[in-house]
């Protein structure tokens, strides 16, 4: 058993991004991080939208993430407040929070357990900080016409020459896949013209091309990959690499791939 402190944090986590990725590791600065993440429900009742990611999936990438110990999913209250049963059940010393989520009311409930209430300042993430690129707020276009039937499904998978993949989730505009490189593959270079996509790795460490830049990304470190960029994705370890790629457009597509370069002899 650990005998370090007990740090709580809570929140949605929706749309994981590298702001989510410094709180935590600053989080975990003070102690073991345990996280309340809020369901479904929550992020319906609070966003006002459906989660981008379910509750499942977030689950996942947040307990792949190395700064952090253990991932709660909070009960269905619809509330910013839904981490409130978990206090009794984590019994932390400290309830981690930034300065944009504390509130007197959530200071009130945490100081009445006795919990030490830290608020840390917005992190100003960039270069250096496990962040590839900055986190855009991806906005849906504008359809000229309306939109084709998506050609994804929830549990569709293919078997590639440099691994595999699967649909965690499909949505309007939206699909979560899981792909797995194995050791010395890579994908073909290649850009879409519909969609972006952002990678966040879970297992491994994933060498990464975007446009001229050339990244190593390990687990808990993503990147944001514009539509109509050069990229590729590769493994140059002697272990499978894991990465969560989400998908953003109107239009979603294995005929939207444009390739450049291709070790396995595909349309180039």
């Amino acid at each position: 058993m650990s005998d370090r402190p007990k740090v709580f944090v809570s929140g949605c986590y929706d749309d994981l991004h590298s702001g989510h990725i410094a709180f935590l590791k600053e989080a975990a600065g003070y102690g073991d991080v345990y996280v309340s993440m809020g369901s479904d429900a929550t992020v319906l009742a609070l966003k006002h939208r459906p989660a981008v990611c379910s509750e499942a999936e977030r689950r996942y990438m947040l307990e792949s993430i190395r700064y952090v110990k253990e991932v709660y999913i909070g009960p269905d209250t619809g509330k910013v407040l839904d981490f409130a049963p978990l206090l009794d059940v984590v019994k932390p010393d400290i309830f981690f929070v930034n300065a944009d989520g504390s509130s007197e009311e959530k200071r009130a409930l945490v100081e009445s357990k006795g919990i030490r209430y830290i608020v840390s300042p917005r992190i100003r993430v960039g270069e250096g900080n496990g962040v590839i690129r900055p986190f855009p707020k991806v906005m849906p276009e504008k359809p000229d016409k309306p939109l084709p039937p998506m050609t994804y499904s929830a549990g569709d998978c293919d078997t590639r020459p440099w691994g595999s993949w699967l649909v965690m989730d499909s949505m309007p505009r939206s699909v979560v896949k899981k792909l797995t490189i194995l050791p010395g593959q890579r994908l073909s270079l290649q850009s879409h013209r519909h969609r972006s996509e952002l990678w966040t790795v879970v297992e491994g460490i994933a060498s990464v091309q975007c446009d001229d830049n050339h990244y190593k990304l390990h687990p808990g470190e993503q990147v944001f990959l514009p539509k109509g960029c050069r990229h590729r994705l590769a493994n140059t370890s002697d272990a499978p690499v894991t990465v969560i790629e989400i998908q953003f457009g109107n239009i979603l597509s294995e005929e939207d791939i444009e390739r450049y370069s291709d070790d396995y002899g595909r349309d180039a």
